[in-house]
């Protein structure tokens, strides 16, 4: 859908700017953040129990086969969001 957009516009190239680069910041407006955790719910809970103990059943399963030796361990949203494409574990915390 994005390459449809782009021969549309006849452009061959997007480019992305974030709010702090110097062509952008001038005419950024003031903006106020509040980072706000917000507590699961307890479907959402369950869901997430889950999914986790099913994962650990098909991760134990592939370390007796030795097909991985990963050991499970927590992850994070940010750990998961530093990984690389073509990387093969997950950054240490």
């Amino acid at each position: 859908m994005l390459q449809e957009v782009l021969q549309n516009l006849m452009i061959s190239a997007i480019e992305f700017r974030g709010e702090e680069d110097a062509d952008v910041a001038p005419y950024r407006h003031a903006t106020a953040r509040e980072l706000m955790v917000v507590e699961p719910s307890r479907e959402v809970g369950h869901a997430r129990a889950m999914l986790l103990s099913a994962f650990r059943h098909i991760m134990a399963e592939l370390c007796r086969s030795k097909v991985t030796s990963l050991a499970l361990a927590p992850v994070s949203s940010h750990s998961l969001a530093k990984v690389t494409p073509g990387q093969k574990s997950l950054p240490q915390r």
